[in-house]
C-alpha cells in the first residue's frame, strides 16, 4: 500500500470516519492532461495571433517568432512531404514547453521557466535569419525591368551624364 496515500476526513452528515485512497498516478495524470491542455490552448492562441500579424501568409515573420522549430524544419524540407514534420512540431511545441514546466519541481522549475524562453528566443532569431535570407531581394529598378521583360523590349542604357551604373549591370 506504498503507492496509495490515505486521506482521512469526517463527513458532516453522518459524522463517521471515511478512508479514501488517493493515487499519485492520478495526480500525475491530472498534471499531464492540464499541461497538454494549456499547451494546446497556447498553440491555438499563438497560431491565430501569428496568422493575423503575418497578413494571412504574406509574411511569415510572426509565425517564425512564435513557432521557430517549425520554421527551421520547413526551410530545410521545402517542397517535400517532410513538411508534415514541421506541422507536427508546430502543434507539439507549446505542449512540450508546458510539460517541461509542469514536471519540474522546486527551484528547478524556476530554472526551466527561464531557460525555455531563452532557448526559444535564440532559435527564433536563427529561424528569422534563415527566413529573411531565403526571401528574394528586389532592387529599386525591379518594376522597370519586369515591365520591360514582359513587353519584350530591351532597355537602352545611357552612357552620358546621369547614367546609373546599376542599370548598366542589369542590361
Amino acid at each position: 500500500m506504498n503507492s496509495l496515500r490515505l486521506r482521512y476526513y469526517r463527513e458532516e452528515v453522518t459524522d463517521t470516519l471515511v478512508v479514501r485512497a488517493h493515487s499519485p498516478t492520478a495526480d500525475l495524470m491530472k498534471r499531464l492532461l492540464f499541461a497538454i491542455g494549456v499547451g494546446l490552448l497556447l498553440t491555438v492562441v499563438f497560431f491565430l495571433i501569428g496568422a493575423f500579424f503575418s497578413g494571412g501568409g504574406h509574411s511569415l515573420t510572426a509565425m517564425m517568432i512564435f513557432f521557430p522549430y517549425s520554421g527551421l524544419v520547413a526551410s530545410w524540407l521545402e517542397n517535400t512531404r517532410g513538411q508534415f514534420i514541421a506541422t507536427v512540431l508546430m502543434a507539439v511545441q507549446f505542449p512540450a514547453y508546458a510539460l517541461l514546466v509542469a514536471y519540474t519541481k522546486g527551484t528547478r522549475r524556476n530554472v526551466v521557466s527561464t531557460i525555455v524562453p531563452i532557448i526559444h528566443t535564440v532559435v527564433a532569431v536563427i529561424a528569422l535569419q534563415i527566413y529573411e535570407s531565403s526571401k528574394p531581394r528586389y532592387g529599386v529598378l525591379l518594376p522597370m525591368t519586369a515591365i520591360q521583360q514582359i513587353v519584350g523590349r530591351e532597355r537602352r542604357v545611357g552612357t552620358g551624364i546621369g547614367s546609373d551604373p546599376i542599370q548598366t549591370q542589369l542590361a
